[in-house]
């Protein structure tokens, strides 16, 4: 028989077995409590982002039969991305981006900026089934200067007007980050990076090419003098600046915001453009460095398709922030050129990207086992 005893009052007795069981049953909620206070301690003080699994869509979508699977990070939502595109690169390269860096970073935080649709509006329709926002202009579709500073004003533009929409909450935009369709990011290291420097100063941060020097922008002393800046003629000259890289840069808020007067707008970037002779990323240059004053940030880490990577470690590759490939096309033979070395167990990963996505982030689905 089970031994009773009674509450104060003297009357109901009360199951001393039952009394224990629930002092159990709340050691072991405040146990739990305890641990998991403990957790989230260590997942807030850890400098690198941890990446999770993401719960699985109702509808997965799958990608060169690969699941599009979303791997959460604890990185600071501040990052505006933007991506460079064109219709006629969706099949050969955007699909690899949304199978691999895209699934690492918030879809209202990344913008794809193309000319057109594909024409049977497959690719189209796969890209905003995804959920990923696809901007399409009416900028020339080939890699001349006016069909570049069109695309890269509508980037701008839409930064802008971003930050206008939720102007109550300017601090999930400290970052503007452009990559071009031919780049993989990196996102926790970009993080990383990005943190070290103050949004709210002005930053230009990105990998100088190391282009002769016949091949400057030059300005038009006349055109700036229209838009009433002041400089001196020393102050003008094509060797007092550096630019970065078209395929990856980063620009703070603040920097942003003084060079709108240069870049909002397709037509806007495009006449401050024609103060150079030259393409969008040079352009970019000439306002920042010559107009505004401020230099490039060198970061060494931004590697792009210019890059012979071949000597480096694994130790080293993982901590790129960007990686890039070079197409070669002779005779209808497409050679992938520049790639980061590693092997890959993929059929069909010329770029790698596959592969180092798997390097980075082992517990996706498609990557286990390979």
């Amino acid at each position: 028989m089970k031994a009773k005893s009674t509450n104060n009052d003297g009357c109901h007795p009360v199951d001393v077995g039952q009394r224990s069981g629930f002092r159990g049953i709340l050691l072991f909620l405040s146990g739990v409590v305890g641990a998991a206070v403990v957790l989230l301690l260590i997942y807030d003080w850890y400098p690198i982002p941890l990446p999770v699994y993401a719960e699985r869509s109702m509808n997965p979508i799958y990608v060169q039969g690969k699941l599009l699977e979303h791997v959460e990070l604890n990185y600071t939502n501040n990052i505006y991305f933007t991506v460079k595109t064109s219709a006629r690169y969706y099949r050969r390269r955007l699909l690899t981006l949304m199978l691999t860096w895209f699934q690492t970073v918030h879809k209202n935080k990344l913008t794809i900026i193309s000319d057109s649709p594909d024409e049977k509006l497959s690719y189209t329709s796969m890209i905003r089934k995804a959920g990923f926002n696809l901007n399409l202009t009416s900028c020339f579709s080939n890699h001349s200067s006016e069909g570049l500073c069109c695309k890269t004003g509508t980037e701008f533009a839409l930064y802008y007007k971003a930050v206008e929409d939720d102007k109550y909450n300017e601090e999930s935009y400290h970052w503007f980050c452009h990559l071009d369709d031919d780049v993989y990011v990196n996102v926790p290291e970009l993080s990383n990076l990005l943190q070290r420097y103050d949004p709210h100063k002005p930053y230009y941060i990105g990998k100088w090419p190391g282009m002769a020097r016949n091949n400057q922008p030059s300005v038009n002393l006349s055109s700036l003098r229209s838009k009433r800046i002041e400089k001196s003629a020393h102050m003008v000259k094509a060797s007092t600046f550096q630019y970065a890289t078209g395929s990856a840069y980063c620009i703070s808020h603040a920097l942003m915001m003084e060079a709108k007067q240069f870049f909002n707008g397709n037509g806007t970037f495009c006449d401050s453009g024609r103060l150079v002779l030259y393409r969008d990323d040079m352009a970019i240059g000439v306002i920042i460095g010559v107009i505004l004053g401020y230099n490039l940030t060198n970061i060494n880490e931004f590697h792009c398709q210019y890059e012979y990577l071949s000597n480096s470690t694994l130790q080293q590759m993982l901590h790129y922030i960007t990686i890039g490939y070079r197409v070669i096309e002779k005779e209808n033979i497409r050679t992938f050129d520049h790639v980061i070395p590693i092997g890959s167990p993929f059929t069909k990963d010329p770029t790698r990207f596959l592969a180092f996505h798997c390097l980075l982030y082992p517990q996706v689905s498609w990557c286990k086992g390979r």
